[in-house]
């Protein structure tokens, strides 16, 4: 039976918080992968676009000398919404009789739009589970992290990138 951690998000840019969240679902769940599923708008944030924000996925990946970081698996979606995603990944990609374990913020916990991933799950035999995260990197948002980008604040801004990298 697999075992997947699932994150999705725009992630525009991603930064240490996030990265951090990949790695709390890596530890505290028996997850065997952590899909990041990277969101699709076509819309870029202030600047940051999806490519952007895959390439720097990657890079923390590839740069982490930490174990768990082989457990990560960064993907685009294919959807336009992070909801979206959860439900397709349960009906679409989901191996049948797998346990799902969605990642989200403690801040996220009275969110009501899965409250119908039963309904996908239950036909495929699916185990899932909300899992909330509590926060990482001193919960810096992807807002700040654009703010500290236009207004040339890199002292900033580096302070919310993942640890290993210098």
């Amino acid at each position: 039976m697999e075992k997947i951690a699932l994150l999705p998000g725009g992630f525009k840019p991603p930064h240490a918080g996030h990265y951090n969240m990949t790695k709390w679902l890596s530890q505290n769940t028996d997850a065997d992968t952590v899909v990041v599923k990277i969101g699709a708008k076509k819309r870029e944030r202030d600047g940051i676009t999806r490519e952007m924000s895959l390439q720097l996925w990657n890079l923390y990946k590839e740069s982490d000398p930490d174990p768990l970081s082989n457990k990560l698996l960064i993907q685009p979606s294919t959807s336009n919404s992070p909801v979206r995603d959860v439900y397709d990944f349960i009906e679409k990609e989901a191996p049948e009789g797998s346990i799902i374990y969605l990642g989200m913020g403690e801040k996220d916990a009275n969110d009501k739009r899965f409250a119908n991933i039963g309904k996908f799950a239950e036909p495929r035999n699916i185990k899932f589970e909300i899992v909330l995260i509590p926060p990482q990197a001193g919960g810096v948002s992807g807002t700040e992290m654009r703010n500290f980008i236009q207004k040339n604040k890199f002292q900033d801004f580096i302070k919310y990138i993942p640890d290993h990298l210098t």
